[in-house]
């Protein structure tokens, strides 16, 4: 299977293609020219991969949060490309992108969180499940705080109390991954330390791989319907209104 991933949710465009085992993955590295130069990064990971656009048999992209434009630039190309193939997209938050960066077994729990400027963050909570898949282990996540945005202290009361609510009778580990995560790890230890065995920080990017590397899993287990659009219904996901919406109706 062939399958073409694209992200466009941050300043970072990425595009990558799986042809069998094999990933190539691009980047672009300025919001401002997501819409000059995705297409031509889309042809030059094709030509790379030695594939034509006809030869995609899955489209996968990440429906946001995160920048309104690029969002946008991202899935009505999806959805062009969807409508001339007839094959089906895999859409997924960014936030479910950052989890499943560099997922590991000893993961239990993850929070998944994108700097949304002025002190806010995008975030999302996961539990890890692991399933069996002829003996090996795949990670799978189940959301326990859906994708919100908040100022830092409401979305570390939140992430607190949904914590309390788990049962947490094995001390479990904990990861907290995304683009922010350094900025705020000492406000996330001093307020959660106290639940986990372990908790890490990794400081990391949204990236092409580790939505192509969760749309494959997912399709092994028989989960990626859960996520299946087409090019009529696919749409984005923005979590809090634009800053010109926002400052029309005069809010923060």
């Amino acid at each position: 299977m062939n399958i073409l991933g694209i992200d466009t949710s941050t300043k970072k465009a990425n595009v990558c293609i799986k042809k069998n085992n094999n990933i190539i993955n691009k980047t672009i590295d300025n919001e401002i020219t997501h819409s000059e130069k995705l297409l031509p990064l889309i042809d030059q990971t094709l030509k790379d991969s030695k594939l034509s656009l006809k030869e995609i048999n899955y489209l996968a992209c990440s429906i946001g949060p995160g920048s309104f434009t690029g969002i946008r630039i991202g899935i009505a190309t999806i959805k062009a490309f969807a409508k001339v193939l007839d094959v089906p997209i895999f859409a997924v938050s960014s936030l479910d992108i950052l989890a499943y960066t560099d997922i590991h077994e000893s993961d239990d729990y993850i929070i998944s969180i994108m700097d949304a400027k002025n002190f806010r963050i995008y975030y999302s909570v996961y539990k890890v499940n692991k399933l069996k898949y002829y003996g090996k282990l795949i990670p799978v996540l189940s959301p326990i705080l859906d994708y919100s945005n908040d100022i830092i202290d409401d979305a570390l009361d939140n992430i607190n109390n949904i914590f309390l609510k788990e049962d947490l009778s094995t001390i479990p580990n904990l990861k907290i991954i995304g683009d922010c995560s350094e900025i705020y790890e000492e406000v996330f230890i001093n307020k959660l330390d106290y639940l986990f065995k372990t908790i890490s920080i990794h400081n990391a990017n949204l990236s092409g791989e580790s939505l192509i590397n969760m749309l494959s899993n997912y399709i092994k287990l028989g989960f990626d319907d859960n996520h299946k659009k087409d090019y009529l219904t696919l749409d984005a996901l923005y979590v809090r209104p634009s800053q010109a919406e926002r400052a029309k109706n005069n809010e923060v």
